[in-house]
This record gives C-alpha cells, structure tokens and sequence, in this order.
C-alpha cells in the first residue's frame, strides 16, 4: 500500500555508496543508496529532496506551488497527479481532480490495477479513479461509498464518519479503510473495473481513533495505529478480514504527563504514522507531543510487538515516516521544538545490533513538513 502520490517511477539498479560507522570499536558498513523524495508542506509547497550517501547530506533541489495546503499528498479540494524526473528532479503536474468530498486527506495507488483511492476525513466518502498510464489523466470517478453516520454532531473528533486512511488488502481483492470517528475498521470488496461494494466491518476499542494501519508482509497480522489515545492494536487475519485483537500496547510510556502541544489536543500526545520494516521485525510509530518514534520488535511467529524503547524527534509534532531502505527512515517533524518555527526532515538509520535503534544521520528545516514520498531509489 502506497502514502501519498505515487507517479510513475523509474528504480534503476546501481552499486550504492558504501556508509561507514563505528560500533563498539568495530567498523561497521551501511550500503546506503542515492534517493529522491518529495515532501509534502503544509504551506502548500512541494520540495524535492537529494539524498547523498557519500556525505549524508539532505538537500532540496527543486521546489513548487501546488494549492493552499497540502496533506498527505492530497490537497484541501482537488487531488493532482505529479511526476518527478529522475536525473532533473524536475516537478511536473500532470493532472487534477475533485476529491469528491472534503478534506482529503490520504491517497493509496495500486499500480498492479492503476487505481487510486481517495481518503476524505471531513465527509467522509472514500473515492476511486482509474489513472491512465499513457496520457497521465484520471477517469471520472469509478465509485463512492461511505459506512457510518449520515450527521455530524460538530462535538469532537469523533462526531461521526472520519475515514483516515484506505489501502489495498495483500490479496488485491479488498479495501480496508480505517474510521478515526467511529473506532472502526471497513473492508469493501473491489470489482473488475474498480467499484467498491461494502463486504464487512470490525470494531476496535472505543476512543482510540484509528488513524493508520501497515499489514504484516509475511504474517496474517494488521497493525492499528490509534490516534487519540496513543496505541496500537495488532489484529489477527483471517479469510482475508480481521477477526480478533490479540494485543494492544502503548506508544508513549505509560506516566507520561506532558502538556498538549495545542488547546484541541484531547491528550498529552497524539500518535500519527506507523510503518513496519521491510523484513517484517520491526515496527515503529510516531508520537505527537512526546515527540518521539517507539520502537517494537516484532515475534516472529504471533506478530506480537515487544516494546524496544523510544528515540526523540530533533523537531516536534512528527508526522510521517516511511523506510528508504532496510536500514534508512525518514521522518517528517511539523515544527521545531518550540512549536513557532520550521520544523525537519529527519533521515534516521536503524541498526538493530545496537541499543539506540535509530541514529540521526541528517536533518533538513523545511516549513511545515507533513509528508514524504520516495520517488526514485538507485
């Protein structure tokens, strides 16, 4: 499942720069490879990002204009199709559409079907459109549904249907969409052309806002990541569905009383992005308001996590995450510490063998960043 836009990408192979440290008196070799990413600004800006591994440096090469604010690679209306080149770093808009609600506020592309699914948050609608590959263009919509309340009681979060995320099953055959307002989970099976039919629905624990999910790439396991009160559930699959929780952990520790970053903060901190490591052992989730990344080591044979500790943010608020490589993380962190400048891209490295599992190798102050997007890996 994809965060975000995905254009069309071009993963060439070539031999990686070679990146090395000292453990315990031990030189220890990182083949960390070339990349290009786009970062998605609040402010509306588009910022294309370098990424050399002889020197560890992030630096923006190229930046643009999209609309007034952007959130996880949709705008506050329309949703745009961009391209980035790989050897110009070039950003080129190709196309645009109307989300069909409001607040988008995720995008999921399935290049196996070139379908893309549109996230509305404020209404609530979860949207699909065909992309056509040769002209770049999105079709008319192929489908529009919405499972929950049909009002809104204007009361908090959870006043009704607040979709936070959709993203294709591993089997390519269903959609599950994550509903921060109603703490639940909907899976709708996906037809021959695209349109979504309502197959199912899970409950999770009440108050905790669903906001993402990252399913297991070996293990019939889906990880949920609750908003509001700082979890995470992991949930058992089965004939392609959830069907229990075999476990619920905290993201921040459990005596942290902290000061909410905002006034509209229900709680002291407010998790936002989980992503699982490419081999499967590891998952880590962000924390709003600790400011912090923790870590889960992942047995490998329930999907349990074992808490792993916690590694603090340099900027505040991070919202994003997503892993370059096995051993690469970058983060997104909305402001810097004192919550009233630019806040960072921050590009971690994992290493499992040591005690601090994530090591800040560069960082990046940028506006406002939200959200990041690997467009090309060499």
């Amino acid at each position: 499942n994809s965060k975000g836009y995905r254009s069309s990408i071009d993963i060439r192979k070539s031999r990686s720069m070679e990146h090395s440290t000292l453990r315990n008196n031990i030189a220890v070799t990182f083949n960390h490879a070339p990349f290009v990413a786009a970062i998605f600004s609040g402010s509306g800006h588009v910022h294309i990002l370098r990424f050399a591994p002889t020197t560890t440096h992030l630096e923006i090469v190229n930046s643009g204009w999209i609309s007034q604010r952007l959130m996880f690679g949709a705008c506050i209306d329309p949703f745009h199709f961009l391209t980035v080149n790989k050897d110009t770093c070039h950003l080129n808009e190709l196309s645009r559409t109307s989300s069909c609600g409001k607040g988008p506020c995720h995008v999921a592309y399935c290049r196996e079907r070139q379908l893309a699914f549109v996230t509305n948050y404020e209404t609530g609608e979860v949207a699909v459109f065909k992309i056509d590959l040769e002209t770049y263009k999105f079709s008319s919509v192929i489908s529009i549904v919405r499972k929950g309340p049909d009002d809104y009681t204007r009361m908090g979060r959870q006043d009704g249907s607040h979709p936070h995320q959709a993203a294709i099953s591993p089997c390519k055959s269903l959609l599950f969409v994550c509903d921060l307002g109603t703490d639940g989970i909907n899976c709708f099976r996906i037809g021959e052309e695209g349109e979504l039919k309502y197959s199912s629905s899970f409950t999770l624990h009440q108050g905790g806002g669903p906001r993402h999910f990252v399913f297991h790439p070996f293990l019939s396991v889906l990880y949920v990541l609750h908003e509001l009160d700082n979890t995470c559930s992991v949930l058992r699959i089965s004939n392609q569905r959830p069907v229990c929780v075999d476990q619920v952990v905290t993201c921040v520790p459990v005596d942290y009383d902290g000061q909410p970053p905002f006034p509209f903060y229900t709680r002291p901190s407010h998790a936002a992005e989980i992503v699982i490591s490419f081999c499967g052992n590891w998952v880590f989730c962000t924390n709003r308001g600790h400011n912090s990344i923790a870590s889960f080591k992942v047995d490998p044979t329930t999907g349990q996590l074992i808490a792993a500790g916690h590694t603090f943010t340099k900027g505040a608020l991070p919202w994003h995450a997503e892993f370059v490589s096995e051993s690469l993380l970058i983060v997104t962190t909305q402001f810097d510490r004192d919550l009233e400048s630019n806040g960072f891209v921050e590009l971690y490295e994992f290493d499992p063998s040591r005690s601090e599992l994530l090591e800040l190798l560069s960082s990046l102050s940028i506006e406002e960043p939200l959200c990041s997007v690997i467009c090309h890996r060499s």
